[in-house]
């Protein structure tokens, strides 16, 4: 297992590096006319509403400002694309985030401090959107007033098919002795019984909590976060990505960034207006230390095992785990 968890923290800078066969360019003023196509993909929870349509209603936008360009945004799942570039199909843009190889990427101008999608002092994915980890308490079952332990007796985490909700805990610095780990709705459903005591999820079960009117108390996880939503450019032509890079720029301006409360979710970089104070305080907290994004959907399982025995106390766990954060 420690071999393993060696290749992982290697991964981004061996395998990735020669996975990228598309040198980067300089980019002029957009000259293409025509389709970009851009493929979503839904890899965690998001706020609410679609990241889908947060991307064409930014298309349109965009098409504005570049007479002749459309962006076409369609929906695919992990395995839709998989078998795609197993066929040599890609698309212009793709938004996905951790769990998903795409083994073809256009090194980038755009700037970002999420080293995520870096390879040395090189960016091939910037993330355009993010969620975050949330410790959720049951104010029936705790006083309010009272700080978060630092040892939780019992709790119940909510994680996806690749997510790591317990190493934002283990960077917060909090321990548990005692684990329930479920998928997404089930872990919520359990906590609105109103017989769990503290409930580690995501900006998805803030925005379910407060639909459904239920009381909670949260505290935003500030050490780690993985849920950022990446957009990538996997065209060689030189004015189509002349034209994506262009896109992806509008996509991260502060004018399309301020309007990520439509759909519940955070900026990486700026401070977005929420009328949930939850939410504003989940945008207040930066500086997260992350998973490169080039690493293996199986590297991502084993860490979600290790996590678990990490929290717990195992310090071999525990140094697996730091030797792969960057």
């Amino acid at each position: 297992m420690g071999a393993v968890l060696t290749f992982v923290s290697i991964f981004s800078f061996t395998v990735g590096v020669k996975r990228i066969n598309a040198k980067n360019h300089n980019f002029d003023s957009v000259t293409y006319k025509g389709v970009l196509s851009l493929w979503q993909v839904d890899m965690f929870e998001g706020g609410r509403g679609s990241r889908r349509q947060f991307l064409l209603d930014t298309a349109v936008g965009f098409e504005k400002k570049n007479s002749g360009v459309l962006v076409m945004v369609t929906n695919y799942t992990k395995d839709g694309v998989e078998e795609n570039f197993k066929k040599g199909i890609y698309p212009d843009l793709i938004s996905f985030s951790n769990g998903l190889n795409v083994d073809r990427p256009v090194q980038t101008s755009q700037k970002t401090d999420v080293v995520g999608g870096k390879i040395g002092d090189k960016t091939y994915f910037v993330p355009w959107c993010r969620g975050g980890y949330v410790l959720i308490s049951n104010p029936r079952l705790s006083n309010v007033q009272d700080e978060v332990p630092l040892v939780l007796e019992n709790l119940l985490v909510s994680q996806g098919a690749f997510t790591q909700p317990l190493i934002a805990l283990l960077e917060h610095g909090i321990r548990v002795e005692k684990l329930e780990v479920l998928g997404n709705m089930e872990a919520y459903i359990k906590f609105t019984s109103g017989m769990v005591k503290h409930f580690l999820g995501t900006q998805r079960d803030v925005c379910r909590l407060i639909n459904r009117g239920m009381e909670f108390s949260a505290l935003p996880l500030d050490g780690f976060n993985d849920l950022y939503q990446y957009i990538g450019i996997t065209c060689t032509d030189i004015e189509r990505v002349n034209a994506a890079e262009s896109f992806v720029e509008y996509l991260i301006s502060e004018k399309v960034q301020k309007k990520l409360n439509k759909i519940s979710m955070l900026s990486p970089y700026f401070s977005v207006d929420f009328d949930d104070n939850e939410l504003f305080q989940m945008q207040s907290v930066t500086n997260f230390k992350t998973i490169s994004a080039f690493t293996n959907p199986k590297e991502l399982l084993l860490l979600q095992q290790l996590s678990k025995t990490a929290v717990t106390g195992d310090k071999d766990s525990q140094i697996k785990i730091k030797n792969v954060l960057i």
